[in-house]
């Protein structure tokens, strides 16, 4: 993330009613009710910029070529970097025609 070690790491998903019973990192909660997921990451190593948490859904029904957003929002780290988008990311994920969902 930055020049040093960022630790105290903790994102928050929030998914559309699309998508339901996440399966989760043992280092995640879910609250169902409010579609989160809260995951307290490890500590991330200077220099990288990414996690991968593994997160899967059942998806429901979709129609093809709309969006439905996921979004991801840096809650907490030490040290916390700004950016120009507050430590907050949406991918849209959309299906095709032949039930394929993508998510950019």
């Amino acid at each position: 993330m930055g020049e040093s070690d960022a630790t105290n790491v903790r994102y928050q998903l929030s998914y559309p009613e699309a998508l339901s019973s996440p399966t989760k990192p043992s280092t995640c909660t879910v609250d169902t009710a409010q579609r989160l997921l809260t995951c307290d990451m490890t500590d991330i190593a200077a220099g990288h910029q990414t996690i991968t948490p593994l997160i899967s859904f059942t998806v429901g029904r979709l129609t093809p070529g709309t969006g439905y957003p996921l979004t991801m929002t840096r809650l907490s780290a030490s040290p916390y970097p700004s950016d120009p988008n507050n430590g907050t990311m949406t991918l849209l994920c959309t299906a095709d025609t032949s039930g394929e969902v993508t998510c950019a």
